[in-house]
């Protein structure tokens, strides 16, 4: 594990947000929006996304009625629609990432997979204490959580 979070912590470093005169990694054009990120971070990208298509097909829908007839035909459709949302998502950002040139929806269903990614690795943070205990007890979790801050944060910057 310590090589991933080595090369999660050179990815990260190749985003740091602190530098102003850097250049961009996702930058929009006249085209599009050019994309310049390591091929290393678009491989771990792709993988992200290929997980979150998982995590997807297993969501549970939360619960919200009390008869258990009308709770399994909601989660029927809540699963399906979510479900279907992420996993067209994920086949996007599969598509696209390894592309140079992204249109903005691409860029926008890239933002909502590290979005899931985000949430599957927070699901059970409540407060700032619980994220600094996860950070504190589980150094892949925090790498990962960088990375996908970073790649949140290039995107959100080019769409602005």
């Amino acid at each position: 594990m310590e090589d991933i979070n080595e090369m999660f912590a050179s990815i990260v470093g190749g985003l740091e947000v602190s530098e102003d005169t850097r250049p961009r990694y996702v930058a929009r054009s006249t085209e599009g929006f050019t994309v310049t990120l390591p091929a290393v971070a678009r491989e771990m990208i792709a993988e992200l996304a290929v997980l979150a298509g998982f995590a997807a097909r297993s969501a549970d829908a939360p619960v919200i009625y009390d008869e258990a007839s009308d709770q399994e035909a909601y989660a029927l459709l809540a699963e399906s629609a979510v479900s279907s949302g992420a996993l067209h998502d994920c086949d996007i950002v599969k598509a696209s990432i390894f592309s140079d040139l992204v249109t903005e929806l691409e860029l926008h269903a890239w933002l909502r997979v590290m979005n899931l990614i985000r949430s599957l690795l927070t699901q059970n943070v409540t407060s700032a204490n619980d994220m600094a205990a996860l950070r504190a007890s589980n150094d892949e979790a925090s790498s990962l959580l960088d990375f996908v801050g970073a790649v949140q944060h290039e995107v959100l910057e080019a769409l602005m």
